[in-house]
């Protein structure tokens, strides 16, 4: 398949800074938690396949999408240039920062968690890699897309925001 070594490096590089990294397609019967279980940990139900079949059906080509959840997890996304069906490349969670305290109430009264189980939050959130400094990541993302599409000018990046 064209590109395989660059996506092989890539998804080392990724393992290496402790960055989940998945090719999801629409066609998957299973779908993995992309957010490594956070929702799961926090008791909170999602249907992680929908939001891939999704994701693979209206994401565009030569894109590169960063995305912010409800949680403040960023992902990067983007359509792979092969195969069919579609597939995405979803390299996240990671957190650009650590959430505060208020962030954690915040988050306690909008998804009716009780405050007196702020401590599970915090620990779910301390299985999600926190980047201080982004740019190694967006620099490397830059890189895979220009090895898939050509120059910089073949492609763009948005910032999207999903549950």
């Amino acid at each position: 398949m064209a590109h395989d070594a660059e996506l092989i490096f890539f998804e080392k590089l990724m393992k290496n800074t402790h960055i989940q990294c998945l090719i999801i397609s629409s066609a998957d019967e299973a779908m993995p938690d992309f957010d490594m279980g956070f929702r799961k940990i926090i008791g909170i139900d999602f249907d992680f396949k929908a939001l891939g079949k999704s994701l693979a059906s209206n994401f565009m080509d030569n894109k590169v999408y960063r995305i912010v959840d409800d949680f403040y997890c960023n992902y990067f996304a983007l359509k792979l240039p092969y195969p069919q069906p579609s597939q995405i490349l979803l390299v996240g969670p990671f957190m650009t920062d650590r959430p505060k305290q208020n962030l954690l109430l915040e988050l306690c009264e909008k998804y009716s968690i009780p405050p007196q189980q702020i401590g599970t939050l915090e620990k779910a959130f301390s299985f999600i890699p926190t980047l201080i400094d982004d740019a190694v990541i967006i620099t490397a993302i830059h890189t895979l897309a220009e090895s898939l599409w050509g120059d910089s000018n073949s492609f763009s990046f948005e910032t999207s925001c999903y549950p």
